[in-house]
């Protein structure tokens, strides 16, 4: 087998022509142990399926036997690619082309969501992006982050094989008109369309020599090409012009101060800002017009967007995919949007990156090594701060120590600040803690397993943890060690917004809030004005949330049809009906995570289990459509969010209740709060204080005695964020009934 640590399989064609099914699986689930990956029932068996499936067309093509086919190649910036092949052409063009494989059949349904741009699928209640535009998401992340794709004659094309998907058969939603434009630039073949694929294949590597086009590949330099900062250009512009990112006030004054910043670091030196603001003090906003800003320069190729929040990466790759959208538009500036976990140095290097605008910056982990993907030339052992600093010549922090909601988030203005000013001093400790303690750790802990796996007498789990043990002696303990910067010095500066845009303006709305949930003497004298924003007490959760109903566009104009076709209702045919239409103005029911949050079944009518029951009350409603969740079936299917990180984005998301993960960082106009029991009313001082007696089904909250006080600290903070999501109005209904009249009495002092 040629051996690369960048796929699982790669082998001349030939030879995997020749190959059978197990022996393939094996080598697969083999490959996967030594990287450290978990391997899975479902996963084994999908690698048998496309197996068959793709050694079936090469057996009917004239494909060259020196073609190389390659399986699950590690993409850069994070997933892995069905299968890939490298030949060239007759006219002697050096081809690629990567396959998104399939095994879905014609029981696909087509998705109403959003816009025509969002191309989504649904299947048994779940929302899944339409196979091409998955496809073309790899092509994009390949072609602006692989030097070879931009500096060599290397022609990449991704097309996609549903081998058990019928063009002939009905409903074939996945090739309907509303996907022309996708599928014309990433085509998807079916079962019946097999030997147009053949063709394909055989004119784009009838003259074989695949293997120097795959170690050209597969040796490439990681790196932004040019292709990803012209993309930024135009599609970031469509973004930044939107009244919803208008820079206002203050807002300038800092875009300006963090845009000279950059201009004035130079390469060979590193500054990091801090800019510390509440909510609606337009963090978010400033970071991106940022991005816009100093990509139309031409001066630096290399910006990035970071953040911790799913649903804010995702919802901006949305919004991205929505704006300026044309024919030749290839989306690539989604890649400028990145998980604080994908900045690491294997990737970037030191100061690698012009600018890095990391968001939510208080969410920021201990590490940024991700359990799910564990590529030993991408580890790092360095803490996720010391990353995001070191990858990046200025890093910008935007950030609100209030809202930092987990135990695990090590976030904070003055941990950012000791470690920007201890730069050289932090890395070589850290350096030496993994040298001289974490790697010997981690190779005695696979020693011990590999001992008690002898003594359990399985032969296949020793032969599993004897793996494990040579992985962590050969692999594992050469991860890329960075032994010492080359900056000694880190420039820090900060930068206060003071200005807030969320809740109407009112600076009155926000110290209030602090009064109430902190008791803060900074804010005891503070009096509620209700001229300047809306708030609300409601004495059963039913009355909060027809509230919030007849403040959504989408919700009362889904009440109006419902009252309108009777019996004749569906939300399938609301969903046809209301695909294009606009909703401007939006409201949102969030709530306390002090419910379960598993939905591993259904409602007995086939709807998504209703998890947030207030038996006192009769009421029961679900929470945001998890993924990977048992999905609703019949009608339901069309009635939700196509998943909790698109909640807030998706007009369905009134019909369930948020929770603060993805509700951080964004607004809607009018939000609706149940406070959970873990706030209570505490008589004696007169003020509200936190039970952590009640559960809170966050892992990353602490119940236990001995963390009260962190306890008090994330319920707070997660409250005070769930409060000033609204921009013009917030509305309540407290579980505890002497919470709400605090509420109240507090509202009319």
């Amino acid at each position: 087998m040629i051996k690369s640590n960048k796929v699982l399989f790669a082998e001349t064609c030939g030879i995997f022509k020749g190959m059978e099914m197990n022996d393939f699986a094996q080598t697969m689930a083999d490959e996967s142990i030594e990287r450290g990956i978990s391997v899975g029932e479902s996963e084994t068996k999908s690698w048998k399926e496309n197996f068959k499936a793709i050694k079936q067309l090469l057996q009917n093509s004239k494909i060259p036997d020196d073609v190389v086919i390659a399986f699950e190649y590690q993409v850069p910036i994070g997933g892995r690619v069905d299968c890939m092949l490298f030949g060239m052409s007759s006219d002697g063009e050096k081809n690629i082309i990567h396959i998104e494989l399939k095994q879905w059949d014609n029981s696909v349904k087509k998705s109403f969501k959003g816009k025509n741009y969002i191309t989504t699928v649904l299947i048994g209640g779940r929302y899944y992006s339409h196979p091409s535009a998955q496809a073309e998401s790899y092509q994009v992340h390949l072609l602006t982050h692989l030097k070879v794709l931009s500096e060599k004659d290397i022609h990449l094309k991704g097309v996609v094989y549903c081998y058990n998907y019928y063009k002939n058969q009905q409903p074939c939603v996945l090739l309907d008109p509303s996907y022309e434009k996708l599928l014309e630039r990433c085509p998807l073949f079916c079962k019946d369309q097999s030997s147009d694929l053949i063709l394909l294949l055989e004119r784009s590597l009838g003259c074989g020599s695949g293997y120097d086009v795959f170690k050209e590949f597969i040796n490439s330099e990681i790196f932004p090409t040019a292709k990803l900062h012209e993309a930024a250009k135009g599609m970031l512009d469509g973004v930044a012009a939107q009244k919803e990112f208008e820079l206002i006030g203050e807002q300038r004054n800092a875009y300006d101060f963090i845009y000279d910043a950059v201009k004035n670091t130079s390469k060979d030196e590193k500054t990091v800002v801090i800019v510390k603001g509440g909510p609606g003090t337009g963090k978010s906003v400033i970071a991106i017009q940022l991005i816009a800003g100093l990509a139309k320069t031409g001066k630096f190729n290399n910006v990035f967007y970071a953040t911790r929040s799913t649903s804010l990466i995702h919802g901006y790759q949305d919004i991205l995919r929505g704006a300026n959208y044309s024919d030749n538009q290839d989306n690539a500036a989604i890649d400028l949007f990145k998980k604080n976990a994908r900045i690491k140095p294997a990737l970037y290097g030191e100061n690698g990156i012009d600018a890095l605008l990391v968001d939510e910056a208080h969410r920021i982990e201990q590490s940024s090594n991700d359990s799910n993907d564990k590529n030993p030339n991408e580890q790092t052992h360095l803490s996720q701060m010391m990353n995001l600093i070191f990858c990046s010549r200025v890093s910008v922090f935007f950030i609100d120590d209030f809202q930092s909601v987990k135990s695990i988030e090590k976030g904070s203005s003055d941990a950012i600040e000791n470690a920007a000013k201890n730069y050289y001093n932090r890395i070589v400790e850290e350096n030496n803690h993994f040298i001289k303690v974490e790697r010997l750790e981690k190779l005695e802990e696979a020693k011990r397993d590999l001992e008690k796996a002898v003594q359990s007498g399985k032969d296949s789990e020793i032969v599993k943890k004897e793996k494990v043990v040579h992985k962590y002696e050969i692999d594992a303990l050469q991860w890329p060690v960075i032994t010492q910067p080359s900056i000694k010095h880190v420039k820090v500066v900060k930068y206060d917004l003071t200005d807030q845009f969320r809740c109407n303006g009112s600076n009155n709305y926000l110290d209030w809030v602090e009064h109430v949930l902190y008791n803060s003497e900074r804010t005891q004298n503070v009096k509620l004005d209700l001229s300047k924003y809306e708030f609300g007490v409601f004495d059963t959760p039913q009355e909060l949330y027809a509230k919030i109903r007849q403040l959504d566009d989408f919700a009362r104009y889904s009440d109006q049809k419902k009252e309108e076709m009777g019996e004749s209702f569906t939300y399938e045919k609301l969903s046809i009906e209301s695909e294009l239409m606009e909703f401007k103005q939006t409201a949102r029911l969030v709530a306390g995570w002090c419910w379960p949050w598993k939905q591993d079944q259904r409602e007995k009518n086939g709807d998504l289990l209703h998890e947030i029951t207030i038996p006192e009350h009769g009421f029961s409603m679900p929470w945001e459509t998890l993924k990977g969740a048992k999905s609703p079936i019949n009608d339901y299917e069309h009635k939700y969010a196509r998943n909790q990180d698109l909640w807030l984005i998706d007009k369905e998301g009134v019909n369930q209740v948020g929770c603060n993960h993805s509700s951080q960082g964004w607004e809607v106009d009018y939000i609706g709060v149940i406070i959970a029991r873990d706030i209570k009313y505490d008589s004696r001082h007169d003020c509200l204080c936190t039970d952590n007696t009640v559960k809170n089904y966050d892992k990353n909250v602490p119940n236990s005695k001995n963390k009260a006080s962190e306890f008090d600290r994330i319920t707070r903070n997660i409250y005070r964020v769930l409060l000033t999501r609204g921009k013009k109005g917030c509305f309540i209904f407290c579980c505890d009934p002497e919470v709400g009249e605090y509420f109240k009495r507090c509202m009319n002092q």
